[in-house]
């Protein structure tokens, strides 16, 4: 911020993110054909700079989405491509698991289910803090891998997506959202397991952005044959349905957002 002697004007100097964000970025993909690899590359870095977030500043974002994370160039899977920005509804913390935020902020295809519970019942948040964030990271993986978030349904008005993850939250489910064989039985084990880690009903059950780091889906790939399969964007028929959904998710734009 630079303030001018004389002035009462700031100004805001920030870079020039040419490329836009992240769901413009998705265009690339358009026909579904995003490999495993890919995928991987872009959520090393949404989670890394959640990470830093988290573990350095102690501060949540709380409104984590494609729409919200920067390119700085045209390939997203390019390391240090991607920013993550809008801090606006940031907050700080004082522990990573317990709850610290009495408002429901965000998007609605990334809210946490103990957010969603909230909006419902229109009163205070009762257990959400930054966990909140690490949901977010996993619906956008979900997202890449599938082509829509996890309690999206081209079917359903936003209130009836609140009330599936309010449901889901208060009866604790141990696997909220549904994982279409279609989409993840081209994904790796390891791929599978992170997404699942982060995308647990209960809070304090999520594993912690710091944690989700750790997970072996996101470390370096020293097996040849391992990182040549995720470099295979999948088959023809998985990529069409991906195309799909993603086109319907697009399409249904503020109808799903709050």
């Amino acid at each position: 911020i630079i303030e001018i002697e004389g002035s009462n004007s700031l100004h805001l100097v920030t870079e020039h993110m040419q490329y836009g964000d992240l769901r413009k970025a998705m265009v690339c993909f358009e026909d579904g054909l995003m490999s495993e690899q890919s995928i991987r590359l872009i959520m090393i870095q949404i989670a890394s700079a959640t990470a830093h977030l988290h573990c350095v500043h102690s501060v949540a974002h709380r409104d984590i989405k494609p729409e919200n994370i920067l390119c700085e160039g045209p390939d997203p899977t390019m390391v240090g491509c991607l920013k993550l920005c809008d801090f606006g509804c940031c907050r700080r913390f004082e522990s990573l698991s317990d709850p610290a935020f009495d408002d429901p902020i965000g998007s609605a295809s990334y809210f946490a289910p103990e957010l969603a519970s909230a909006y419902v019942a229109d009163g205070p948040v009762l257990y959400a803090g930054a966990p909140a964030d690490v949901w977010a990271i996993g619906a956008i993986a979900y997202e890449l891998i599938h082509g829509a978030p996890p309690y999206y349904s081209a079917n359903q008005t936003k209130e009836d997506m609140m009330q599936r993850m309010a449901r889901d939250h208060l009866l604790e489910s141990k696997e909220p959202v549904a994982y279409p064989e279609t989409s993840f039985s081209e994904i790796s084990a390891a791929g599978n397991q992170f997404v699942r880690q982060l995308l647990t009903c209960a809070p304090k059950e999520r594993a912690s952005v710091e944690e989700a780091l750790s997970l072996s889906w996101l470390q370096p790939m020293t097996d040849p044959a391992q990182r040549t399969r995720m470099a295979e964007p999948g088959s023809p028929d998985v990529a069409a349905r991906r195309a799909r959904a993603t086109q319907q998710f697009r399409a249904a734009g503020k109808k799903v957002m709050l």
